[in-house]
């Protein structure tokens, strides 16, 4: 276990023997969270013990295992890093789940991204050119604009590579922690997630500069996150973990988009509770998207889960 070189703070060690309850399953037994309540850890406990009571397998511990042994890879390229940017980016705004997936595991959309972003330089890249000649390939994704910002993030991936040798290489200079495995760990993460989203706001880095967008991307990196989306979001509101957002001055029936700091607080109370149960807060998301019903999770649990909510 490598030691927390802050003063005062214990440690949480993850072993073989005591990390996991069968495949993958995170501990229940409680140790001690700083700034996450009883009553909160207690409520996410039932809602874990519940769902590992209802959970079909083998695809549930499936998903807990490949959440529990990713990690990020420091080797990667800039060419597949701005491959997971674009797959990101066209699955975002609410485009359709099933229609994108189709789109992005195509041989289309492998000849679009051969031909415009790796045979191409990046000074010769132009949105328009791709949309004129791809848009009817690419409809899935919703709407054009998000070629943009494909083309945006391979200029700001250009000019990451020129100062620090590789996006991948920046992260691991910037030395977020992975995995998180005690209380200065969390500090230490959120430190350099600061460090990381103000180097791409300064960089006008198109979609990753955005707080929820940055924590998906580290989450699909393989670092400890989580992404703060409306389905982790109702889960913290129903947990007690975040006040729900106030509702619209001009349609009182929806709510306001949640603040900031209610979005950071809820990722941190699931790093907190994963350092504590000898997990990792990507598997802590998965109970939270399954809970939240997402429609890729719901399958990983009998629908009887559902129907006996309290």
């Amino acid at each position: 276990m490598v030691l927390c070189p802050c003063p005062g703070i214990k440690n949480v060690g993850f072993t073989s023997s005591h990390a996991f309850l069968g495949r993958g399953h995170p501990m229940t037994e409680q140790q001690p969270m700083a700034d996450v309540s009883s009553t909160i850890a207690e409520a996410i406990d039932r809602m874990v013990q519940r769902i590992n009571r209802f959970k079909i397998d083998p695809g549930f511990s499936q998903q807990v295992e490949e959440r529990s042994r990713k990690v990020p890879d420091f080797a990667m390229d800039d060419r597949q890093i701005l491959r997971h940017l674009m797959v990101l980016i066209a699955y975002s705004n609410n485009a359709n789940s099933v229609k994108v997936t189709r789109l992005v595991e195509s041989e289309v959309f492998e000849s679009i991204f051969q031909k415009y972003f790796v045979e191409k330089k990046t000074s010769e890249l132009t949105a328009k050119s791709i949309v004129d000649d791809c848009w009817a390939d690419l409809r899935a994704i919703r709407f054009k604009y998000k070629v943009d910002a494909w083309v945006r993030c391979a200029r700001c991936l250009h000019a990451i590579q020129g100062r620090h040798g590789s996006f991948m290489k920046y992260l691991d200079d910037v030395g977020l922690p992975s995995p998180i495995k005690s209380e200065c760990d969390i500090r230490a993460f959120w430190e350099g997630f600061d460090k990381i989203r103000a180097y791409l706001l300064a960089l006008n880095f198109p979609y990753f500069a955005n707080f929820t967008s940055l924590c998906h991307l580290l989450l699909h990196l393989g670092f400890d996150c989580a992404k703060p989306d409306i389905i982790v979001m109702k889960v913290a509101v129903d947990l007690g973990i975040v006040s729900e957002p106030p509702k619209q001055k001009k349609n009182p029936e929806k709510s306001r988009a949640h603040p900031e700091a209610s979005l950071k607080k809820a990722i941190k109370t699931i790093q907190a509770y994963a350092v504590s149960r000898n997990t990792r807060a990507p598997v802590i998301d998965l109970y939270f998207l399954i809970h939240g019903r997402q429609a890729a999770a719901i399958g990983l649990v009998d629908p009887a889960y559902y129907s006996s909510e309290s």
